[in-house]
């Protein structure tokens, strides 16, 4: 998990496309995306899960969440409180969108938001590597960027490290235990005796 503003959303995105391509057996037959237990536990996951880590790295690194590209200092209270916000609707997006798809005529076309979200993933985390690299303030950062001026590298921080741990357990556990759960097959599908 790579927990900056610009990363986070497409891991929500990805997450929730998952989620729903792993029930995409037990959406297909239900009455609406949102009925039944799926899209219950996505929203939980969502709410209980990705919204408090995402508010734990702002609070702790508001300046490296946000990659140096703005500055934390300068976004108003609500408006950092909405960022945080998309967090758990772009995890509801990514689920409700990739549900549609797999409901619709064409299901495959649903395997379309998990690899946009990877590929946008791999995109924000190509062109913002070094600045995921550093732990600094926005401003040291803005200053180093005209000259030499070396950053202690984030990985050096015993801190971050264990957060990084502790977040990708965090969300990892649950994410990885309701996809294995949803791709079970359920008793309606198993073979009549």
């Amino acid at each position: 998990m790579r927990a900056t503003v610009f990363q986070d959303l497409t891991v929500c995105i990805l997450s929730g496309a998952l989620l729903a391509l792993s029930a995409h057996r037990q959406l297909r037959d239900a009455p609406s995306i949102f009925s039944g237990p799926y899209f219950r536990e996505t929203v939980a996951f969502a709410f209980l899960i990705f919204l408090p880590t995402g508010l734990f790295f702002y609070v702790q690194w508001p300046d490296w969440s946000w990659l140096y590209f703005v500055d934390p200092g300068a976004v108003p209270a609500w408006l950092a409180g909405f960022v945080l916000l998309t967090y758990p609707l772009a995890v509801l997006a990514g689920f409700v969108v990739t549900a549609a798809f797999a409901r619709g005529d064409s299901p495959r076309i649903a395997w379309a938001v998990p690899a946009g979200a990877a590929a946008g993933l791999v995109i924000v985390t190509a062109v913002a590597f070094d600045r995921f690299l550093h732990a600094t303030t926005y401003e040291r950062y803005q200053i180093a960027r005209g000259g030499r001026f070396e950053f202690p590298q984030i990985w050096e921080s015993t801190v971050w490290i264990g957060a990084m741990l502790g977040a990708g357990i965090f969300v990892g556990v649950p994410l990885l235990y309701l996809i294995a759960r949803n791709l079970r097959p359920t008793p309606s599908a198993s073979p009549s005796e």
